[in-house]
């Protein structure tokens, strides 16, 4: 039986891996922004009381009145049971707090993660050289084959559009989570102005991504929702972690972390990226215990709240929501820029590789 450090490890690589590839940037202003910042070092990791500083707090707030919600990406209609999509709830006495307050008590409430491991992630990714755009995906053994067809479609779609019509720089990142013996490659980039994290599922419709470009540049953050409500695959002591309530997160949808693409600005590296890595070393957040494999199940005929648990993509969501409320649903990725298609396993790489 694997012990816990090992449990709570595998569950963190892939967050881990989404995060420390951003770790600095200076742009063509000359703004440096630095990743993981807001993390303050503490060895025995406990969560302590901070406060968010003015020039975040005055991003955030500005962020939230130009972001608008988008019809289709949450639910209005009154929950009755009969299907595990999102639904408000009438009992629900719980309502979000003002964006001031809300960001206080996100960052203020946060884990903080020992020096010793925040130093562990600054230090990744030194390997690889900068680039405007880093895309990241990565797999284990059984999921290799399933890989190629996004590596595919970068190769033969994606690349040739950006060369031939744009100017954009671009790094493509691919992890081993255990295709061979050898231990998880240290290739990261530090230097990036935007990162798009695939999973081995992704498939793109066409090499034209200037739409995910042009706006995850505008909004920050992009995201693909599911079909689910986002407090099903929540387990308590996620919500108890960030002071919410699961009727509160009833009326959106689950967040999905096979595809993200986040701006590497200090906005989104103090309000969202901060606060999940946070959550993936607290000991009771993104981890729900040593009894976290009953959680993965998740029948489709079970109704209600935290009927199983998503780890970092309900963490993810969690966070999203809790900052933008029903504004978050403007950093939904346009289903029309590409699909998922899994375990559609693809023979791209000739048999020696």
């Amino acid at each position: 039986m694997m012990t816990r450090k090992v449990q709570l490890f595998l569950l963190l690589i892939l967050l881990e891996i989404i995060l420390v590839v951003l770790v600095t940037y200076t742009d063509i202003t000359g703004i440096h922004v630095t990743w993981l910042s807001s993390l303050t070092p503490e060895n025995k990791g406990h969560t302590v009381s901070a406060k968010c500083d003015n020039e975040t707090m005055s991003l955030y707030l500005q962020r939230y009145e130009v972001l608008n919600a988008a019809k289709g990406h949450f639910a209005s209609r009154i929950c009755d049971n009969k299907d595990g999509g999102p639904c408000v709830d009438p009992a629900c006495n719980t309502t979000f707090l003002p964006p001031r307050a809300r960001l206080q008590r996100l960052v203020s409430t946060q884990y903080n993660v020992s020096s010793r491991h925040l130093e562990v992630l600054r230090s990744l990714g030194a390997r690889v050289s900068p680039a405007d755009l880093v895309f990241l995906t990565a797999a284990s053994e059984n999921h290799f084959d399933e890989s190629q067809g996004v590596i595919r479609d970068l190769h033969l779609k994606v690349f040739p559009w950006l060369s031939s019509n744009t100017n954009y720089s671009y790094n493509f990142i691919y992890y081993d989570l255990g295709l061979a013996n050898n231990s998880l490659a240290l290739a990261h980039s530090p230097h990036s102005k935007l990162l798009m994290w695939m999973d081995a599922s992704v498939r793109f419709k066409s090499g034209d991504v200037s739409l995910i470009i042009q706006r995850v540049m505008a909004d920050g953050f992009f995201m693909k929702h599911g079909n689910y409500m986002m407090p099903r695959h929540v387990m308590p002591v996620m919500l108890q972690y960030f002071h919410t309530e699961a009727c509160l997160l009833a009326p959106f949808y689950e967040t999905e972390s096979g595809f993200v693409v986040v701006k590497n600005e200090p906005l989104m590296s103090k309000v969202v990226l901060d606060p999940w890595v946070a959550c993936a070393f607290a000991p009771r957040c993104v981890y729900p215990g040593d009894d976290w494999r009953k959680f993965l199940p998740c029948p489709s005929n079970k109704r209600g709240y935290s009927v199983c648990h998503r780890f970092d993509q309900a963490a993810l969501g969690v966070i999203l929501v809790t900052l933008f409320d029903f504004k978050s649903s403007q950093l939904v990725v346009p289903d029309n820029s590409f699909y998922i298609w899994r375990d559609h396993k693809v023979k791209y790489f000739p048999n020696t590789v």
